[in-house]
């Protein structure tokens, strides 16, 4: 039995070829032009931009942020990091979790410290006025001041 081979164009947008790619569960889509291929998509190229635009290839924290009203909310998200020193590197918006647009934000430091004490003061408990609340799973921020303290030391021996 012989299936009919998916193909994209050179002018399909990579998004294009993963929906064709999840539609029929393939982990490759040719890109041909006529009936000459030109190319291929494959779970590896995309799973690389997605790490690009994660932010995940340099050195960075992630913090992830829940913003009930999108437009002031992941405003006022933005300017508390940038108030407080830290350059965001990417910000991409995932679905909604109980009424609020999930925000994963990349920091360009490791220590992703000072913006989230800025962002913990936009969200203190009893000010239900807010529309976003801060969200860092279980033990996140122990694990992250045990991370910034190896990399500390480590660079601290270094300079020894």
């Amino acid at each position: 039995m012989t299936r009919a081979v998916r193909t994209v164009g050179p002018m399909f947008t990579v998004e294009d070829a993963v929906k064709l790619m999840i539609a029929h569960r393939i982990s490759a889509v040719p890109v041909t032009e006529g009936e000459r291929l030109v190319g291929l998509v494959t779970e590896t190229d995309v799973l690389h931009l997605f790490a690009r635009v994660m932010g995940v290839l340099e050195p960075s924290s992630r913090v992830d942020v829940l913003v009930r009203d999108e437009e002031r909310g992941l405003g006022d998200v933005v300017r508390a990091i940038e108030a407080s020193g830290a350059r965001i590197s990417s910000i991409v918006t995932l679905g909604t979790v109980g009424g609020a647009r999930e925000v994963v934000l990349r920091l360009a430091t490791i220590d992703p410290g000072a913006a989230i004490k800025a962002l913990d003061e936009l969200s203190k408990p009893g000010e239900a006025e807010r529309d976003f609340r801060i969200r860092l799973g279980e033990g996140a921020r122990e694990r992250r001041d045990a991370e910034v303290a190896r990399v500390r030391e480590k660079f601290a021996s270094k300079v020894a």
